[in-house]
């Protein structure tokens, strides 16, 4: 029966006796070994965690085209593999690099590759990868050439993008068709960084609502609009926002709704599918995930293809 009155601090035991109000007992918890936090990301079903996701040109007077495809590994999708191990950022983190080194392996792998990127317009590749992964190239020689245009494109953090040597490094792999980019540059990691400075070919910008204060909006205005990506995309404000910046070059649920809409605009089986679903399939990296879909082929490039370069 519950007290008629509480005088404090006689009465805390009192209180404290109430149904569901005892304090909980925590139950400690090992953190997983080194070996153990491997064997549970090895044992994740990697294909069916990734996501495709497209990066869409969109300017004022020019036809929209898919302008990049993005292979990403979630950390939600990733961390019910994990278990408990998932609530440590180092463990989390040190899983989906292992990933990341399995991913590279299914794409050297012809016909793995085409299951999860589907019959996507040759354009380059974004991949979230650590920096211990990228190949050791020999330094170029001193002749002008700019070396291939990238076709993979290693997407690193902003903590890699600081360190020595990258500068020297991103030329060597230039030569060799990579490209470098930072990603989650959100509004308190711009204010921490000269993003001009950073040795990358692209700037995958975070959205948020914050990315619109001044501090934010002037670093961006001291870098090339054509090395800006803005993902995260929502809504309008998003887009707005990164138009007034020159930012041509858009990612995100808001992207992929537009993208959806465009084949289903095109699709003589638009009937049988909504754009929710046709979104969601067309993020999936496997076939499975693709399943229930009516236009594969359709489905699978991303775009119609008249709309495609």
């Amino acid at each position: 029966v519950a007290p008629e009155r509480l005088d404090l601090p006689e009465a805390v035991a009192a209180l404290l006796a109430l149904p569901g109000l005892a304090p909980a007992v925590t139950a400690s918890v090992a953190p997983p070994s080194a070996a153990g936090i491997e064997a549970l990301a090895d044992a994740a079903p990697l294909p069916a965690l990734l996501c495709r996701e497209g990066v869409l040109h969109l300017a004022a007077g020019q036809p929209q085209r898919l302008a990049l495809l993005r292979l990403r590994l979630p950390a939600e999708a990733l961390a019910p593999h994990l278990g408990a191990a998932a609530a440590d950022a180092d463990l989390l983190c040190h899983a989906q690099d292992r990933l990341h080194a399995r991913l590279l392996g299914a794409l050297a792998d012809q016909a793995r590759r085409d299951a999860l990127l589907g019959a996507t317009p040759a354009v380059p590749l974004l991949l979230d990868l650590p920096l211990a992964l990228l190949p050791d190239m020999p330094a170029p020689g001193n002749d002008e050439d700019p070396g291939l245009a990238p076709a993979l494109i290693a997407t690193l953090s902003p903590a890699e993008a600081l360190a020595e040597g990258l500068g020297p490094r991103r030329a060597a792999l230039r030569k060799a068709g990579w490209g470098l980019a930072v990603r989650g540059l959100d509004a308190t990691t711009l204010a921490l960084l000269v993003p001009e400075a950073l040795p990358a070919d692209l700037l995958l910008l975070r959205w948020s609502p914050q990315m619109t204060e001044r501090a934010a909006a002037s670093a961006l205005r001291r870098v090339e609009p054509g090395r800006l990506v803005l993902t995260r995309c929502d809504g309008a404000a998003a887009l707005e926002w990164g138009v007034s910046l020159g930012i041509t070059r858009f990612a995100g649920s808001w992207i992929d709704a537009l993208l959806a809409a465009r084949r289903m605009a095109t699709c003589p089986r638009a009937a049988d599918c909504t754009r929710a679903a046709c979104a969601a399939r067309g993020r999936a990296a496997t076939p499975a995930g693709r399943a229930g879909c009516a236009n594969p082929p359709l489905l699978a490039a991303l775009l119609p293809p008249e709309a495609t370069p």
